[in-house]
């Protein structure tokens, strides 16, 4: 089965009103994404549809975690993600991301489903904070590669303590 069928709402087949829809995504999502830097994750999404003549309303839930490099120690670890969006949909003449806001799309009226692989993508790496590290365990200890922050310290610059510069002693008054 395409992987990427598994995204969808057929939503001409659907009642106006309320839907609720469940996914799941893994290692096998991101394989239709090959420039993405996550490679594995465990999140479900809850997406509740209200279907109108004229709209598509979609409020997205997302919980669970992605596998993501730590910044200072290179490690992969799991981070926890929570997170809700919101996706408007109208139709026209032709389909388009392009909107005011960038929680609305314009869907031709000749489609039949709704594709959500790409918003899915978009969220669960807007979820993400821009910097990724280890979390602390209970005690307030970093949980970071050991070794590999022991070698950070060596090879960290050390402050060099020097007497002050005191040739620009004389001209300071003049400042005032």
């Amino acid at each position: 089965m395409d992987t990427k069928h598994q995204y969808i709402i057929p939503f001409t087949g659907l009642s106006e009103g309320n839907h609720e829809f469940t996914f799941y995504i893994d290692k096998v999502f991101f394989l239709l994404f090959p420039e993405s830097e996550l490679h594995d994750a465990q999140v479900e999404i809850q997406v509740y549809l209200t279907k109108a003549p004229e709209t598509l309303n979609l409020d997205i839930d997302l919980k669970g975690s992605v596998e993501v490099e730590c910044d200072r120690c290179l490690d992969l670890f799991n981070h926890e993600i929570e997170f809700h969006a919101k996706l408007n949909v109208e139709f026209g003449d032709e389909n388009s991301d392009i909107s005011e806001a960038d929680e609305n799309i314009i869907l031709s009226r000749k489609e039949i489903d709704l594709d959500l692989s790409r918003h899915f993508f978009d969220y669960i790496n807007i979820s993400l904070p821009i910097r990724r590290i280890h979390p602390k365990n209970q005690n307030g200890k970093s949980t970071c590669n050991k070794e590999m922050i022991k070698k950070l310290k060596e090879l960290s610059v050390k402050k060099i303590d020097s007497e002050p510069d005191t040739r620009w002693d004389n001209l300071k008054p003049l400042m005032n």
